[in-house]
């Protein structure tokens, strides 16, 4: 392998209201020599995952970011809400001996496709509570991914593409007296499954598929300091 070079631009403008919040916009370019990808390996029959240079690259996008109290009315004076949305374009050239033969299948494939595990969109949310007199502080937050693409595979076979799923968190904390703290979270409320699948032309077929399942943790702290 060959070391990976990156190139890059960014601009981002950014405006406080006051402590804590903000509005944020930016855009970026990069420009990818030599990245390293898995792909499955055209010499054997099994799938033999490897790892390998392709030649270039390069993806460009947009953020958003905004974090604001909701103090102007004050039964929410304690809540802030926020978030993040990322748009992504990225896009690698099929090199020359790869397309020929997926052409002899597939005929109609472009000759170009998404950077490996570059999702093309990511949004974040949250939503917190925060009450310092009471030392009680609350946290509800959302994360999701575009699809992206898992694995170059070989021949006409379809990419395998990691499909979205969307996770939802909720964690609360409480101060008890001057040192303890008891703190219970949920991570997956969704109870969002994991699936990457082969888009054939009729129908989606699964690769890898399992149930992340909920996640519940308690945990009481004892703060020293």
């Amino acid at each position: 392998l060959q070391r990976s070079e990156i190139y890059n631009v960014d601009l981002r403008w950014e405006w406080f209201f006051k402590p804590g919040e903000k509005l944020a916009a930016g855009a970026f370019y990069k420009f990818f020599k030599n990245p390293i990808e898995q792909k499955l390996s055209t010499s054997t029959q099994n799938y033999e995952i490897k790892y390998v240079n392709t030649d270039e690259s390069t993806l460009y996008g947009a953020e958003f970011e905004f974090r604001k109290r909701l103090d102007f009315w004050n039964p929410l004076r304690d809540f802030m809400f926020g978030g993040n949305f990322t748009y992504v374009y990225s896009v690698v050239k099929i090199p020359a001996n790869e397309l020929e033969q997926i052409h002899l299948l597939d005929p109609d494939r472009g000759d170009t496709r998404p950077m490996l595990g570059q999702a093309p969109y990511i949004i974040n949310l949250i939503l917190g509570y925060d009450n310092r007199e009471i030392k009680l502080e609350s946290n509800l937050s959302y994360n999701v991914t575009g699809e992206k693409l898992l694995l170059v595979t070989k021949g006409a076979t379809p990419y395998i593409y990691e499909q979205p799923f969307p996770l939802l968190r909720w964690n609360i904390s409480k101060g008890l007296g001057e040192r303890w703290v008891l703190d219970f979270s949920i991570n997956n409320i969704l109870n969002s499954g994991y699936k990457a699948v082969h888009h054939f032309p009729d129908a989606d077929y699964s690769f890898l598929e399992f149930s992340l399942g909920r996640v519940y943790s308690f945990k009481v702290a004892y703060q020293i300091n």
